[in-house]
């Protein structure tokens, strides 16, 4: 296989009617498996075949064009900021290529903020731990929300962070609808790895801050890492976002890689870092040509309380992450 890389924002329409000039060997010749004017449109993979002069040796090739990833394949959890102007809480972001931060990560710190605003950066669900693997890493812990939380039916906040927005209105009347899921991309993912620390919280609570049995084995809080691909518009060309209700379960969803068994390593500066590696699970077929216009999304999900969309969680539940990679 040979397969040439474009920009990701590059024009494909010109593949249709791609004019190529191949070199051959003297005497040799080429034929085109698929027509004389093969249309190289949505990552078609064109084959060829070469006929030596003396006509006793053939090889066959194919070609293909595939625009090249517009979402970063490591995610090392580096770069963040304070957020502007208030600086209350983290925020992450990637850089382009240009060096510009692009902002594709949101967290549930700005829900946070409005139960307890006087909390310092490093006191929010979500934050940094100078102590990554390499680095800095991504730093989630549930967190009480003190008596005004407690009040709304919301006594805890799970640290979490996600590929995604999220709409601070939606918050107080309608949570699972504040977490707006996915951005868009050119390329599908086939595996999720990278490294995560665990340590569960002592009482795990329901959303009545009432002790309950926790979603782990051993009654204990657990928490939460998957990535979802899914098509982001519906069979009339309207948009499609999903949110913290249907995530996991829309008829939209086209992979998930869930990673729901944890080891507790504990998340000192001097405990283990544990591998984990998925592959992403297809639900149903991908069409190119919709790829091609960037019709499905991929949102990466990491949460230190699986409940805690539902407010149920251990505070004090930690999760400590580092070193991601997706394998496109």
């Amino acid at each position: 296989d040979i397969v040439f890389s474009l920009a990701s924002d590059a024009d494909t329409a010109l593949l249709r009617t791609l004019p190529l000039t191949f070199t051959l060997s003297p005497g040799a010749t080429l034929r085109c498996l698929d027509g004389a004017n093969p249309d190289f449109r949505f990552r078609r993979r064109v084959g060829y075949e070469v006929t030596s002069q003396d006509r006793h040796w053939q090889r066959r090739y194919t070609l293909s064009f595939v625009p090249e990833t517009d979402f970063p394949d490591t995610l090392s959890f580096d770069h963040f900021a304070l957020n502007e102007p208030e600086h209350n809480y983290y925020t992450w972001f990637e850089p382009s290529p240009d060096g510009t931060p692009r902002n594709i990560w949101a967290s549930g710190n700005p829900g946070f903020w409005l139960s307890r605003s006087d909390a310092r950066p490093e006191a929010y669900p979500t934050s940094v731990s100078p102590d990554g693997r390499t680095g800095s890493a991504l730093r989630l812990v549930t967190q009480s929300t003190g008596e005004l939380g407690a009040a709304f039916g919301k006594p805890i906040a799970a640290g979490n962070l996600f590929v995604g927005t999220f709409d601070l209105e939606s918050a107080l009347l309608n949570p699972l609808a504040a977490t707006r899921f996915g951005t868009p991309v050119n390329h599908i993912p086939t595996r999720f790895s990278g490294y995560y620390k665990w340590q569960p919280g002592a009482v795990f609570t329901d959303a009545q801050g009432q002790k309950a049995t926790g979603p782990a084995a051993d009654g204990k809080d657990a928490p939460r890492i998957y990535a979802v691909v899914y098509r982001n518009v519906d069979s009339r060309g309207q948009p499609v976002a999903l949110d913290g209700s249907n995530v996991l379960t829309s008829p939209f969803v086209v992979a998930v890689a869930l990673l729901d068994d944890f080891v507790v390593t504990g998340v000192g500066q001097h405990d283990r870092w544990q591998h984990f590696d998925l592959p992403f699970a297809t639900r149903i077929p991908v069409d190119n040509r919709l790829l091609d216009r960037h019709g499905y999304s991929l949102t990466l999900v990491f949460t230190s309380s699986r409940g805690g969309a539902e407010f149920a969680g251990a505070v004090g539940s930690t999760l400590l992450v580092d070193d991601c990679h997706l394998a496109f």
